[in-house]
């Protein structure tokens, strides 16, 4: 079983061309060190993924509340400067409003809306910051190390954290620093988002000029988790004129705790690509807002509400109401961090909109792309969903799985010895996690076969070309879902038990959808 570890960056899929300079977009100015974008902190609160994370060394930004990020615009040593049009452009994909500026929306517009109001980001963008070396200096140190053991740009990020930190400091202070950007006050930055100036590698294999999220263990600057990206990534579509935050919504998810849903290894596909922690296209998923403290889905089981007779849902559109409904297993205590099924009524609106109509990097009708878009129709989306959570403690062979986490108050509160034990999460999408055994974190039900999507996707690095979802894997009135039938789990799910209920689907419009449960 492979532990998750707080060195591991968590990346993104995608690759585009380059230019710093400021012809692309409208000429703006923006005075650096703005603060008119920084929220008056009153109350935050860290989510389920949030709190394990801790319980490895590494925080995440709160995921419910107003906390503040810095934004830091990071200057190669001897590369072509950001203009001041470059840092308007930074503020704008990062705190702006969803006008005709954008593509689509900025990270804190998306978040807003995504979280139906429960987060709102705030900061700044701050004065550039010059790296103590050049950029073939790092790139030296990355390529005279053990590639297998990260040493090298772990080593180089240990520096750039360093000479960031120094810099802030020196030009705001430290106490400005922890008053503004330190929401639960653990003497920890919530966030720190840095923007390099130089052309990302459209390979993948460039560990630094790439868009990634990590945890500083290394630096003394009290600074845990961070992203990195090249201001390029605004740029997917030069030929809009207009910013795109896709990749910085993307990472920011990191940032808030939550994993990606694509096999780094791109041999299969359990998401199925069509969401913002896969393919970084729509909406958040169901799953993830139910982690992240968002919605309260309604919860059943065939053990607790059911009778011979069944039960009937009405969900409204999820992008808009956080209607959601939850199928778990016998036994379950109704929160995100076990095994079950999660429904949401999807719909090619509001977040969802723009990536239904126009595929990701392609939003112009003379530009092409190698992203899919998003369901075009509206559909209930199914996915089976393993989120346990499980204690490690440490013994002369390693960490071992010793117990499991039952309930939310036990991963919110923890009663662990820090420095033998962490919790973590105990399934991933990844091919390569050796503890798998088949079992995924999330996978989407197929309502064309009945099937989770676990073939492969599109993978725009390695050029394997495999078809992810479509408006195929969305359930439509007079579908039916028999989950204790499919092939894959048969006899029994990955607890050891079967849901026991079988579900039937019914009249869908604009306003709502209808599920009836029965038992099976």
């Amino acid at each position: 079983m492979k532990k998750k570890n707080i060195l591991f960056t968590m990346g993104l899929i995608g690759g585009l061309s380059f230019m710093l300079s400021s012809c692309l977009f409208q000429h703006k100015t923006y005075e650096p060190g703005d603060t008119s974008k920084i929220n008056n902190i009153v109350s935050v609160e860290e989510s389920g993924p949030g709190k394990a994370l801790k319980t490895q060394g590494g925080t995440t930004l709160p995921s419910k509340g107003n906390p503040n990020i810095l934004v830091v615009p990071v200057q190669f040593k001897g590369e072509t400067e950001f203009s001041n049009n470059n840092l308007y452009n930074i503020k704008e994909t990062f705190f702006g409003s969803s006008d005709d500026d954008l593509v689509w929306e900025s990270v804190s517009s998306f978040y807003e809306k995504s979280s139906y109001g429960k987060l709102n980001i705030g900061g700044m963008v701050t004065d550039v910051v010059t790296t103590q070396y050049s950029y073939s200096y790092y790139k030296q140190i990355i390529n005279s190390s053990d590639s297998s053991s990260n040493s090298g740009i772990s080593s180089v990020m240990t520096n750039i954290i360093d000479t960031v930190y120094s810099s802030l400091a020196d030009t705001y202070g430290r106490q400005y620093l922890m008053s503004n950007f330190d929401s639960n006050n653990d003497n920890i930055l919530d966030g720190v988002w840095m923007v390099y100036n130089i052309e990302e590698d459209e390979t993948g294999k460039n560990d630094l000029l790439w868009a990634f999220t990590s945890w500083n263990t290394t630096s003394s600057a009290p600074i845990s988790v961070y992203c990195w990206a090249s201001y390029g990534f605004m740029q997917k579509d030069a030929r809009l004129k207009k910013k795109d935050a896709h990749t910085f919504i993307h990472e920011t998810g990191h940032m808030l705790g939550l994993e990606d849903y694509y096999d780094t290894g791109y041999s299969l596909s359990p998401f199925g690509g069509l969401g913002m922690m896969d393919y970084n296209i729509l909406d958040l998923d169901v799953y993830s807002k139910w982690a992240l403290g968002w919605i309260d889905p309604k919860t059943i089981t065939n053990s607790t509400k059911l009778t011979n007779k069944g039960l009937t849902v009405t969900l409204k559109p999820f992008e808009s109401s956080g209607d959601a409904l939850v199928v778990g297993l016998p036994n379950n205590n109704g929160w995100y961090g076990e095994e079950y099924i999660i429904l949401e009524y999807y719909t090619p609106t509001g977040l969802n909109e723009r990536d239904s109509q126009y595929a990701y990097g392609s939003y112009s009708p003379l530009s092409g792309s190698s992203y899919p878009k998003g369901f075009t129709q509206s559909g209930i989306i199914a996915y089976h969903v393993d989120s346990r959570y499980g204690i490690f403690t440490a013994s002369s062979k390693g960490y071992s799985l010793s117990s499991y986490v039952l309930t939310e108050n036990a991963l919110m509160n923890p009663k662990i010895n820090s420095r033998t034990q962490f919790i973590s999460s105990l399934f991933t999408n990844e091919s390569d996690d050796s503890g798998r055994h088949d079992c995924y974190l999330i996978s989407i039900y197929d309502a064309s076969n009945g099937y989770g999507n676990l073939g492969g996707k599109t993978s725009i690095l390695g050029g394997q070309s495999v078809t992810p979802a479509n408006n195929n894997y969305l359930y439509q009135e007079g579908d039916t879902l028999k989950p204790d039938t499919l092939a894959k789990y048969q006899p029994v799910h990955q607890d050891g038990k079967r849901f026991g209920v079988e579900l039937s689907f019914g009249v869908q419009d604009s306003e709502s959808a209808s599920v009836s449960i029965t038992l099976a």
